[in-house]
């Protein structure tokens, strides 16, 4: 009698490659979708006054269903053993849904429920889908699984300046069709993905220390880790690079940050698995603080760039860190809700920098990445420092 042929995502690896292009294609659709909005809104009508708006209500809505959807993968997972079917409905949903806001035309109703649709949907390919490929697996693969996560997010953030240059001029129904259909046809493989994340049997539970701070507290410090983050690239980057830099350079001058973030989160999947989560998320808060301090009072064109590529390394540990830490509140497959509410803390993050933005605090805005920084890794560091008296025998 034969063996019964192994699925291809049935290792640790290949499921982490395949989160790593699921996570590419989405982020690129988000950069599809910001280059294009404004050529949409002005089809259907509406004012490019209200672009701003529209991006912060869709942050809003990704924060709420990303902790709706992590919540709902955690009941899923535990009441019925798989969220397979439901995950991969509501995707397909998602890219339809994307594929069609091209189609609106002059309905602005139809185009801002497109869009509704598109955004409350697409949280289902965040936590739920890495609480499935994360299921049963050990600490090590799961460190594998947030760092290649990070990785595909990494590369999607490089390549944004150069296809936003490639889409100008061009009608936006070709890169939207082929956006969709691409991640169509990456979601379909999630049934084999979730019995390949089961193959396993349930990890025996970890006897690890009591972690050193509550949720709450650590998604304040993660918050505000973010919006130094935001700040840090979103904000401060161009303008600083354009005293030095003309306006076309910034094409490779602004992809160092996620250049830093792909190393960073190779070092955390690397080396990260010698230390606890909390102290590499310190470290990487306290780089990250080094870096935005060399990039607010260096003049030299050399050492802005530089600042930038440390700062991405710094953000990529604490953020890769950040998923272990968020998992360690709750057992598996419960896990799944604090996963859902680490990416609304990125959410918020990003509606706060927006409105920033918006309301024309952007210059000023430009020394918080410092103070914000170094407020994560000092709230870390003083909950370790208490922490290590009740952990001595």
């Amino acid at each position: 009698m034969s063996a019964p042929m192994s699925s291809p995502l049935s290792s640790a690896r290949s499921r982490a490659l395949y989160l790593a292009v699921v996570q590419f294609v989405f982020v690129s659709t988000w950069t599809i979708y910001v280059v294009f909005l404004p050529e949409l809104l002005l089809g259907a009508g509406i004012d490019k006054a209200w672009l701003p708006r529209i991006l912060i209500a869709d942050q809003l809505l990704i924060a709420g269903f990303d902790l709706a959807f992590g919540i709902a993968a955690a009941r899923g997972m535990q009441r019925y053993g798989r969220i397979a079917p439901a995950l991969l409905g509501v995707s397909l949903a998602s890219c339809f849904a994307f594929l069609l806001m091209p189609q609106a035309g002059s309905t602005p109703a139809l185009l801002l429920g497109l869009t509704v649709i598109w955004v409350i949907t697409s949280s289902a390919l965040r936590a739920p889908l890495y609480a499935l490929l994360s299921r049963h697996a050990a600490t090590p693969e799961r460190t594998a699984l947030a760092a290649t996560m990070t990785l595909g997010m990494a590369g999607a953030g490089m390549i944004a300046p150069w296809l936003g240059a490639q889409l100008k001029g061009i009608s936006p129904a070709l890169p939207f069709a082929l956006s969709s259909l691409t991640l169509a046809a990456l979601v379909l493989p999630l049934a084999t993905a979730e019995r390949a994340a089961g193959l396993k049997a349930d990890n025996p539970a970890e006897n690890l220390p009591p972690a050193p701070l509550g949720s709450v507290a650590f998604f304040v410090l993660l918050l505000a880790a973010a919006l130094g983050f935001q700040v840090f690239f979103n904000l401060a980057a161009a303008p600083a690079y354009l005293k030095h830099y003309v306006s076309s350079d910034l094409a490779w001058l602004m992809p160092l940050f996620w250049v830093g973030v792909a190393g960073g989160s190779v070092l955390a999947s690397t080396f990260g698995g010698k230390r606890p989560p909390y102290v590499i998320f310190l470290a990487g808060c306290l780089l990250a603080a080094i870096a935005a301090a060399i990039f607010s009072a260096t003049g030299s064109a050399l050492l802005l760039p530089a600042a930038q590529l440390v700062g991405g390394v710094g953000w990529g540990l604490a953020l890769c860190k950040a998923f272990a830490i968020a998992e360690r509140f709750v057992p598996a497959p419960r896990s799944a809700a604090m996963v859902g509410a680490l990416f609304s803390m990125l959410a918020l993050a990003t509606v706060s920098r927006i409105t920033l933005n918006v309301a024309g605090l952007a210059e000023p805005a430009t020394a918080l990445p410092l103070p914000l920084w170094l407020l994560a890794a000092a709230g870390m560091g003083f909950a370790l420092l208490r922490a290590a008296p009740r952990q001595r025998p």
